[in-house]
């Protein structure tokens, strides 16, 4: 069915998981970058609710390093300037759970710097020995599930300068709903599409980092 697919990517749903194993075993499996970027962020936040819910409940005047940064922590801390960014360099050097949440996810960015695979996995190896060792319950839980996928995490270095601009999804129904992310070239994608579409309904779903731009419901 799609057979002519060199690299799929997707997030760490399972099911996703199981159909492309299934699916398209011959592809290079990619794990999306913005999912795992999502999860790091996520689990800052929680770090920073429950520890400014807690600071706040025993009534501790550090809850108000706390205080509208949910957003500045979120942020690229590269992005980040003027006094809110010398906030953010207090909290890091403070002992709050939330710097040293903080601190770990911006970290995490450096990773995908790495050209190699050698070095990328080693650097993934380390961030999550400190991650497990942070005392951190969600930012553990990240380790963990990184740790679970390394594989497919390491597949982005794998596929690094063989992959174009040209970025599509491709989302059809049979039996359930399924969800396909290709990365590949505008005219490649839409060859595979028109050539492998499965029975049922194929929705081309536009993407902002493609090159080009596809929308469109087509029915068999």
């Amino acid at each position: 069915m799609v057979q002519g697919l060199k690299f799929v990517c997707s997030d760490m749903w399972k099911p996703y998981l199981q159909v492309l194993a299934k699916q398209a075993k011959q592809a290079l499996h990619v794990l999306d970058r913005f999912h795992i970027t999502q999860h790091l962020n996520e689990a800052l936040d929680e770090v920073r609710r429950a520890e400014s819910s807690r600071l706040r409940a025993a009534g501790k005047a550090k809850a108000e390093q706390l205080k509208h940064m949910r957003w500045p922590l979120l942020r690229r801390g590269s992005r980040v300037r003027g006094r809110v960014r010398q906030k953010l360099l207090a909290l890091w050097t403070s002992k709050l759970a939330t710097g040293r949440a903080w601190e770990l996810k911006e970290t995490f960015s450096h990773f995908w710097k790495y050209k190699a695979v050698f070095w990328a996995q080693a650097f993934l190896d380390y961030w999550c020995f400190r991650a497990l060792r942070s005392r951190l319950e969600p930012m553990q839980k990240v380790a963990g599930m990184l740790r679970a996928h390394e594989h497919l995490i390491l597949n982005w270095f794998r596929a690094k300068g063989e992959i174009s601009a040209g970025v599509c999804s491709i989302k059809y129904y049979e039996h359930a709903i399924v969800e396909v992310q290709l990365e590949a070239t505008f005219e490649s994608a839409w060859g595979a599409l028109l050539a492998r579409r499965p029975a049922g309904w194929t929705q081309l779903m536009p993407n902002p980092k493609g090159a080009r731009w596809l929308a469109g419901i087509l029915k068999e």
